[in-house]
């Protein structure tokens, strides 16, 4: 990523020139083992914007996203129709139903539907507890 950070006209501003393809490489290989995507969006909760794609073909291993590089200062749906528009995936986590809170990795199933693994332990399945995140 290529960026440019000044003042003009009493204004901050930010200017990005990501890549939205890639080399594939392995940490073995001096060679690239060929091109993929380098950018999606993300719908994370209330975090919005854009990510990496992870390299995890020489693990055998579907690519991962990176944490957010960029904030997306909009609503969701805008969001959506934007990245369309740009011809960009988008991953939009799952919420927990318990909680609210987006899961990001494994999950279980409760009465009420996809239970994150932190509801799962402080309920330890007794759906009458309120749920109380570390906020």
């Amino acid at each position: 990523m290529h960026q440019t950070i000044y003042k003009q006209d009493g204004q901050l501003k930010i200017e990005l020139s990501v890549p939205l393809e890639v080399d594939r490489t392995t940490p073995w290989d001096d060679e690239p083992t060929g091109r993929m995507d380098n950018v999606l969006g993300v719908i994370c909760g209330d975090e919005i914007g854009f990510a990496y794609w992870l390299d995890m073909s020489y693990a055998d291993k579907p690519d991962q996203i990176s944490t957010l590089f960029y904030l997306y200062d909009g609503e969701p749906e805008e969001f959506k129709k934007l990245c369309q528009d740009l011809g960009l995936k988008l991953h939009e986590y799952p919420l927990c139903t318990y909680c609210g809170k987006p899961v990001m990795g494994s999950s279980t199933w409760g009465d009420k539907g996809l239970m994150c693994w932190e509801c799962e332990r402080l309920t330890n399945h007794d759906e009458k507890s309120i749920i109380k995140h570390d906020e």
